[in-house]
């Protein structure tokens, strides 16, 4: 297969922004909260998304200038992940600028967060070995993970309660 140049350290700044955003989100949605489960979950999900928006922009400065050479299809992939619109932008459209959001659509945004980071890391450690085996990249997508079953698990819990179960 071709290969192409990919910019590692335009998709570490690309990823420091998802965390950015990612954690003020969890912050709004924290101090909005209503309970301390609630609070410290989203409070938690922020602390880990501002410790991973650190490490990239350290990655950032790490891999500054350099070049990679990746598999075509996996740089088109990457590129057409990071040209996708965030769910946060979505969530504004719909609401504009209110900060006071139903618990469904605080749970969907989330949810499509972490996927979409998830996903997004990793592809980015599948296409070379240098990041498959960065420590940093392996924790930081278990904590994602984590936060992806925490937010499933509060899904299930609220349709069980609306449905009475």
């Amino acid at each position: 297969m071709a290969q192409v140049a990919f910019d590692v350290a335009k998709v570490m700044a690309d990823l420091a922004k998802m965390e950015a955003d990612g954690y003020n989100f969890y912050e709004k949605v924290a101090k909005a909260a209503e309970g301390t489960r609630t609070q410290k979950a989203f409070q938690k999900f922020a602390n880990d998304e501002r410790k991973h928006e650190a490490f990239y922009l350290k990655q950032m400065k790490k891999y500054e200038g350099k070049v990679y050479e990746v598999d075509q299809e996996e740089a088109k992939f990457l590129n057409l992940m990071l040209s996708a619109p965030s769910p946060l932008d979505k969530l504004e459209d719909e609401v504009g600028d209110t900060e006071v959001w139903d618990s469904s659509q605080v749970l969907k945004i989330a949810e499509k967060l972490e996927r979409d980071t998830i996903l997004f890391l990793g592809q980015i450690m599948a296409v070379h070995d240098d990041f498959a085996k960065e420590e940093a990249f392996i924790a930081a997508l278990k904590e994602e993970k984590e936060h992806l079953s925490t937010i499933l698990q509060s899904q299930s819990e609220r349709l069980s309660s609306a449905l009475m179960l």
